[in-house]
């Protein structure tokens, strides 16, 4: 299925993906690497029966991430991106990673916080979710970023008196509600505001 082959200093593996593209990826110096790299990509589960051409799961996407993180990943990283992986995977199992647009991501988060998980949690799981879909992009198995993935900073710029449409603009919000959906005032931030009211 899958072959090796070397130029100059560096070991590629060359194989075609869970939706038939063929992609080339260094392995680094070590053939021996190299062949584990190839083995371990050969024996991937299929992708489930009766899916069309071109449709790339998030499970799947996510399964390939974690080995290399594994790889190149710090031990905390590693079991931080395992848990995220957990919570997205409940949100996004089999959909399909070329059709997530920026309303999944606003129902995920929203989950999240109804559930009372907060936003550096939250923040977290976005960054894992953004190296899944770049590890995507680069392995060739999606054509491109389907989505772009907004960290949740808006809470430290209101509460610092920046205006919420400076806030819109500043983050590349399309309206003041997505501003609004994002933001969670801070219970100081609060206080402050009972505090200056005229009684």
């Amino acid at each position: 299925m899958g072959s090796i082959f070397k130029r100059g200093d560096v070991f590629y593996v060359s194989f075609k993906d869970a939706v038939g593209r063929r992609v080339k990826r260094a392995a680094g110096r070590d053939l021996a690497e190299a062949q584990r790299q190839l083995q371990s990509v050969e024996t991937r589960p299929p992708l489930p029966a009766g899916l069309p051409q071109g449709v790339y799961p998030f499970t799947l996407a996510a399964k390939d991430y974690l080995p290399r993180l594994s790889i190149y990943g710090r031990p905390t990283s590693i079991k931080n991106s395992g848990t995220a992986v957990k919570h997205l995977l409940a949100s996004f199992d089999s959909r399909d990673v070329n059709r997530l647009r920026s309303a999944n991501l606003d129902t995920y988060i929203l989950t999240r916080r109804n559930a009372g998980v907060k936003d550096r949690t939250i923040n977290t799981e976005l960054i894992v979710l953004r190296a899944v879909l770049n590890h995507a992009v680069q392995t060739e198995n999606i054509p491109k970023l389907p989505v772009r993935v907004r960290l949740l900073k808006v809470t430290k710029t209101l509460d610092k008196g920046v205006s919420i449409e400076t806030t819109r603009q500043l983050g590349g919000w399309a309206s003041v509600v997505m501003v609004q959906t994002y933001a969670t005032t801070a219970d100081r931030a609060k206080r402050e505001a009972v505090e200056q009211l005229p009684f």
